[in-house]
């Protein structure tokens, strides 16, 4: 998040991370610095619907 926020030209105020497990850890760990956490899908959160909506990674090693 600190070299995020030193990008020229970037309002530091809405930044926006998107992802899955590694976008909730980044949310959860800058309070106050992510104006919103898009996350999908992070790994072995609500495994079974992952599965059926990835077609692939490691969930399908669990099916």
């Amino acid at each position: 998040m600190d070299a995020v926020a030193e990008l020229p030209g970037l309002d530091s105020g809405r930044v926006v991370v998107a992802g899955g497990g590694l976008a909730l850890a980044v949310a959860g760990l800058a309070p106050g610095r992510v104006a919103a956490a898009r996350v999908g899908l992070p790994f072995l959160c609500r495994f079974r619907h992952a599965a059926r909506f990835s077609g692939e990674g490691p969930y399908l090693e669990l099916t």
